[in-house]
């Protein structure tokens, strides 16, 4: 009765120490080199200007990652978001004011997954890079003329902190949901007071081997 005990046991300890080992081996087989995602991209409402509340925006997420190890990738991506909204206004006799937004982001930086051997895979990654923000102001009056003002930011510095989820239909093949906290460094990107702007993203993703 003891022999049979004891032959479990070791067996139990042997399965555990090897546990570990084979998880890991199953997480870096479930893995490649490149990963690329193109997704669809939406900005909340936000009170970003001086002229009022910012309506949300949307737009698109390009980006690409090179797996360093089974944990870490380095990523970089280009989007875009675009909003605007008309109002009335009695500047110039009374008419519409129509205002516009477009935010173009340029990042870099590092992704870190967690180590499951799955379809499944979740991320969290922190990036800096610049965002070119700009603005467009337009009266359309009741008076036989249009007066258009046209504002522009320089690209300034950023830092976005944010993840998501990978799902996997193939080996290849998946979607992904994530979003991130964007960080005006200087705060000139978004106008007033605000420094941070938030947006959440959903698309499809493709590793390559």
């Amino acid at each position: 009765m003891a022999e049979p005990l004891s032959r479990g046991i070791k067996a139990l300890v042997l399965v555990s120490a090897l546990s570990p080992c084979v998880t890991e081996t199953a997480f870096a087989q479930n893995q490649s080199r490149v990963e690329m995602s193109v997704s669809y991209q939406k900005v909340p409402d936000a009170s970003l200007t001086e002229l009022g509340m910012r309506p949300a925006g949307q737009g698109w997420n390009l980006d690409a990652a090179i797996r360093l190890t089974p944990m870490i990738s380095l990523v970089g991506g280009i989007d875009g978001s675009y909003s605007e909204d008309n109002q009335p206004t009695t500047a110039f006799g009374g008419g519409r004011l129509y205002r516009s937004w477009r935010d173009i982001g340029y990042l870099g930086g590092v992704r870190w997954y967690a180590p499951l051997p799955s379809r499944i895979a979740l991320f969290a990654q922190a990036a800096g890079g610049v965002l070119d923000s700009r603005r467009t102001v337009e009266y359309q009056t009741a008076r036989p003329f249009r007066l258009s003002d046209y504002t522009g930011a320089s690209p300034v510095p950023i830092v976005s902190l944010g993840g998501g989820v990978n799902v996997m239909i193939t080996r290849r093949f998946g979607a992904r949901v994530g979003g991130d906290v964007r960080v005006d460094v200087v705060g000139k990107a978004f106008e007033a007071d605000d420094t941070t702007m938030a947006r959440v993203y959903a698309g499809v993703v493709v590793r390559i081997p």
